[in-house]
């Protein structure tokens, strides 16, 4: 039976070319400056939920805002009225004309300076103590009900998109134009954005080099008429930066790069101070320690490879090839819940054991558990010995199903198909991306010190993990020890041992969730234990023994 073209090494992704898809950069624009009780740029779900709330909330009080700002319009009238009344009070004693010494003249100033003063300055005080209470009642409790993001929301935003930008090898020009890896989206930022990106990117060791793309750009859009900022600002900017992290030679090369014609006085002043006490032989080092472009380390690069759909087989070199071909086939194991439907199995990998199986969720259970893990969704976290903590290499939101009523028909299948003991399954965990969500090249596996520690040593014999989602561009899972990736497709998941038959961890299961260029997605991770394998899949007596392909 053919289900599949073949076991390749490299998957393409379904693009889809008519789908609404929601940008990354929305959560850019979202004008609120307040804080907000859970963080929403981690999860696409949270920003989709966030913008429909704010879109709801506006709709329903802008027009109640409106009439408030009506009312206090005709109220700030009144309140002009009766501060120009005061201005006038003095206006013809400043005549030339005007002598004070003139009784009729000293009786007009001292009475309108004395009766109609207090009487006026009486109405002000009333007129301004009634805009307070009228703010106090109406406007500040309206506008504390708008959904809020602070700037950790901002900046995580904007981290999101610079990883895309060097995992994708994209362009400045592409990102502020909004084509992300050919998808093209109508929105675009202007110069004084791309000047606030540059302000956070420059906070990041890891991201600093790009700065000076960033600069051109911005540079480049400002002498083609964006007219909303300066050169001067956009080097300040980072500048400012520089200095406040105490980099004081890279804070004068930026302030020294401001062109003449546009730099100010503090400009100079700050070049003389910081600049000119660089020796002659420093300055070329800090301009080649801020221009050098990133060298991608080997790990990075390969996994970058992978993630853009690239073979990674001659980086690989030490890499031996399978004892046998890799297969495609269904799989039953005998069992009467795969009789009728049994699964489409892929293989990918011998060495570590990794396949694919193909439409093993149904559309039911998929949106049954999404739904049911929507609302309980938290920031994804590591694993270590000081308990689990949130880390910057996993950008996601999660949860897992304690109740296994809303799973167990999937998990039986899954037993069935793998011949894992379900009684060794961890709870289901699912998983929501944010912008440019990804989770770096980790293990499933405990390491030994945490392992001894964890259920008495029982570590995660092996790994279930499926989409729960299509994206439509980028977010596959690497294997980048091995040449293997795989695309995101809804219903798919991707199955692979974490250990060799005698309990030995395998090295080579090191993977990644490479970041989500364009879409949504989600995934549903299955991690089995190996104590319940005893009888199912007893340890074998060869340290090294790969084959666990006895289903």
């Amino acid at each position: 039976m053919v289900f599949c073209t073949g076991c390749s090494k490299v998957n393409s992704t379904t693009m889809v070319g008519s789908a609404v898809v929601e940008s990354v950069l929305t959560i850019m624009f979202l004008s609120f400056s307040l804080a907000n009780s859970k963080e929403i740029y981690s999860s696409m779900r949270e920003v989709k939920v966030h913008m429909a709330n704010t879109r709801e909330l506006l709709k329903g009080e802008l027009s109640t805002l409106r009439s408030y700002v009506k009312d206090q319009k005709a109220a700030l009238s009144k309140l002009k009225e009766s501060i120009n009344d005061l201005q006038q009070l003095s206006e013809y004693s400043k005549s030339p004309d005007f002598d004070i010494l003139h009784p009729l003249n000293a009786y007009r100033f001292i009475r309108n300076h004395s009766v109609i003063y207090q009487h006026t300055v009486d109405k002000i005080i009333e007129e301004t103590k009634q805009f307070e209470k009228r703010l106090d009642s109406n406007e500040r409790p309206l506008l504390s009900k708008l959904p809020s993001l602070n700037k950790t929301e901002y900046e995580g935003v904007i981290d999101g998109i610079l990883r895309l930008q060097e995992t994708y090898d994209l362009n400045v020009s592409d990102i502020v134009d909004g084509n992300f890896g050919g998808i093209l989206f109508g929105l675009k930022i202007n110069a004084k954005e791309c000047g606030e990106i540059i302000e956070v990117l420059y906070k990041n060791l890891h991201y600093r080099t790009y700065g000076r793309e960033w600069i051109k750009q911005a540079t480049k859009m400002i002498q083609n008429g964006d007219r909303s900022t300066t050169v001067a600002t956009i080097y300040a900017l980072a500048a400012n930066v520089m200095l406040a992290i105490n980099k004081r030679e890279e804070a004068a090369l930026l302030y020294a790069m401001i062109p003449k014609d546009q730099r100010g006085r503090y400009h100079k002043i700050m070049v003389k101070a910081l600049w000119n006490k660089t020796e002659d032989s420093r300055r070329g080092q800090v301009y080649r320690r801020m221009n050098t472009p990133i060298v991608k380390a080997d790990l990075k690069n390969r996994h970058d490879r992978l993630c853009n759909g690239q073979s990674i087989e001659n980086l690989l070199p030490n890499r031996h090839p399978p004892w046998r071909h890799l297969v495609c086939r269904t799989v039953d194991n005998g069992s009467p819940i795969l009789r009728f439907q049994p699964i489409k199995l892929e293989e990918r990998s011998l060495d570590p054991y990794v396949a694919i199986f193909h439409d093993v969720g149904s559309q039911h259970d998929i949106e049954t558990v999404k739904e049911y893990a929507k609302p309980k969704l938290q920031r994804s976290t590591v694993s270590s010995l000081k308990g689990s903590v949130p880390d910057p290499g996993r950008t996601s939101q999660g949860m897992f199903i304690y109740d296994d009523s809303k799973y167990i028909k999937f998990a039986k299948r899954i037993e069935a198909a793998t011949g894992l003991n379900y009684r060794g399954y961890e709870k289901f965990q699912i998983a929501n991306y944010g912008v440019g969500g990804h989770y770096y090249c980790h293990h499933d596996f405990f390491a030994s010190e945490y392992a001894r520690n964890s259920q008495n040593g029982d570590n995660r014999i092996a790994t279930f993990m499926m989409y729960l989602t299509d994206v439509v561009k980028g977010g596959a899972t690497v294997f980048p020890d091995i040449d293997v990736s795989v695309f995101p497709k809804k219903g798919t998941a991707i199955f692979w041992y974490n250990m060799f038959r005698n309990g030995t961890v395998n090295m080579l299961t090191r993977h990644a969730a490479c970041p989500v260029l364009v879409g949504e997605k989600w995934v549903g991770n299955l991690w089995i234990r190996r104590n319940a394998q005893t009888f199912n899949k007893p340890c074998g007596l060869d340290r090294l023994e790969l084959d666990w392909t006895s289903f």
